[in-house]
């Protein structure tokens, strides 16, 4: 691609870059794992990461402590309309336009020319856009909160209960979308620490809610009042943090020519955001449609529990898309691929060997978790698991088209895999019930992951390096073995409940030590280690 092409407001890629014979050596010399970066990338992101890490580990406490509470005191169908109100919130959440999502990928330019009052202009355009958005979305949840349950055929004796959870949903909604603007204002900036804080206090507002509401019997209109609070909450912690990185001056709104540009930039955006909750969504229409609120109770509790462990490794990204804007802001493309280069190897060998890891263990640990009659449960977490080891070693491909200005590209690869995906779901929900379901979606992710590579070598200018290159095979083989004879070995002492799922992620923890030495020797290893170290320091 051109420096030049597809230029936006503000956008540094209309600089103009040339690369010397020497840059382009540098560039396609495959860097070894030991090298050390010119940058210190690795520190960034352990620091950045570990951060998110911390405001990701508590809704993954949350969850596995209240879920088996949860799912035994309201019963399978209250909770399957719980999780199945949540997917359509998030569905309808989607539809902003791509204005926070890709307030991300401008904020961190911005910072990488210090330009703190284009941030400014951009920041006061997007609050006021998505105040509006929001309020449309408030208004729609509060009239038709009814008829959608119709729509979802939920049994008439929950209608009421369920029009006051969807009604509520509008307000996480609101709290939701300014969240994201301030938590890129601050992330941009290399600034982790205030929007994880953040999350914790939400979190755990919310899960005091929890336990207070479902003991005194409010039932699910107890657990979304404490979801409201905990977004509001979490939202206005980020506030005064965010306004220390506007100026004054730059109070101002767009530009129209500016803001129709990057609205454009952004629609682009939206049609990628908007296919990704379709995808992760449609699993759970698709099964109240063809199947029942019980069967979405079965494949949520599996299913959840898969995506959570996959926005694990998923808090690195953050950084990572940080890094990149800062660079492309201050060096252009050319010069800039190789910090993409670098970013995408150490991405792709860490999520390779968290994956391997909690596909070995994910099933022993969700049996364990949720006891009898939840094996369906545990294997959807299996197949989510395994589906989204594949998806994750795109992720850093896809940061970077969106920071290049090429986010077309994306849409193509997301609307094969939801294609892919919706297909698949419809053959196989009926003959194969929720295990059918999760396994389309798996198989879905892997075929659209290969046609990604494909399009980009096509279509950039400066072809990406293949993340499949990047994969360690024979560690990941290792670590599977060793994870799989060790969970075996607990097994008949392993208890049952939460502390069930502690022992067997603890019994999984040597195999991903086992990864590490042979995936990156025991120096980078060890340099890892000390990196997060630092970091929670």
């Amino acid at each position: 691609m051109s420096a030049s092409r597809n230029a936006l407001p503000d956008d540094p890629a209309t600089r103009d870059g040339t690369a010397t014979a020497e840059d382009t050596a540098a560039a396609e010399t495959v860097e070894p794992a030991l090298a050390p970066p010119r940058r210190p990338l690795l520190g960034i992101v352990a620091r950045g990461g570990s951060w998110n890490a911390l405001g990701q580990l508590l809704p993954v406490v949350v969850n596995i402590v209240l879920t088996p509470y949860v799912i035994h005191d309201l019963g399978v169908e209250r909770f399957g309309l719980w999780a199945l109100l949540l997917s359509v919130t998030m569905l309808l959440a989607s539809f902003d336009g791509g204005i926070a999502p890709s307030a991300q990928r401008y904020f961190s330019i911005y910072a990488g020319r210090d330009d703190s009052d284009a941030t400014t202009r951009l920041f006061t355009s997007l609050f006021v856009l998505l105040v509006s958005v929001g309020s449309v979305l408030f208004l729609a949840l509060l009239l038709l909160g009814p008829q959608l349950l119709e729509l979802l055929d939920v049994p008439a004796e929950l209608h009421d209960e369920g029009a006051f959870v969807a009604r509520m949903m509008s307000l996480v909604v609101v709290f939701g979308l300014l969240r994201q603007l301030f938590s890129a204002v601050l992330t941009s900036h290399g600034r982790f620490a205030t929007p994880s804080l953040a999350n914790v206090a939400g979190y755990v507002a919310y899960a005091c809610g929890a336990v207070v509401t479902i003991t005194a019997g409010f039932g699910l209109r107890g657990l979304v009042c404490g979801l409201v609070a905990q977004n509001a909450l979490s939202t206005l912690l980020l506030v005064p943090g965010a306004m220390r990185s506007l100026s004054r001056s730059g109070v101002a709104l767009l530009p129209r020519s500016e803001l129709w540009d990057y609205l454009k930039y952004a629609s682009r955006v939206q049609v990628v955001g908007l296919i990704g909750i379709i995808n992760t969504q449609a699993d759970a229409l698709i099964t109240a449609a063809f199947l029942s609120v019980r069967h979405v109770g079965l494949l949520s509790a599996g299913a959840n529990f898969g995506n959570q462990l996959r926005y694990v490794p998923v808090n690195a990204l953050v950084p990572i898309a940080t890094l990149l804007g800062q660079a492309y802001g201050e060096k252009g493309e050319v010069e800039s691929h190789e910090d993409f280069r670098r970013l995408q190897r150490l991405w792709v060998i860490g999520s390779t060997g968290w994956s391997v890891v909690a596909l070995v263990a994910v099933y022993f640990g969700v049996s364990a978790w949720l006891g009898e009659g939840y094996q369906t449960s545990a294997v959807v977490a299996t197949i989510v698991v395994a589906g989204h080891g594949v998806n994750l070693w795109t992720g850093v491909t896809t940061l970077w088209l969106g920071i290049i200005g090429r986010p077309e590209l994306e849409v193509r690869y997301a609307v094969i895999s939801v294609t892919l995906n919706v297909l698949l779901t419809l053959a196989l929900v009926v003959p194969a019930g929720v295990v059918g379901v999760v396994t389309a979606t798996a198989v879905g992710q892997a075929l659209s992951s290969l046609y990604l590579l494909r399009i980009v070598r096509r279509n950039l200018d400066h072809p990406v390096r293949s993340f499949l290159r990047d994969i360690p095979v024979l560690p990941a083989l290792a670590a599977a073995l060793t994870g799989l004879a060790l969970e075996l070995a607990v097994r008949p002492v392993t208890p049952t409940g939460p502390l069930g799922l502690v022992v067997c992620g603890v019994a999984a923890a040597p195999a991903f030590v086992v990864y590490a030495l042979l995936a990156v020797g025991p120096r980078t290893a060890l340099a890892m280690v000390r990196s997060r170290g630092r970091a929670a320091a």
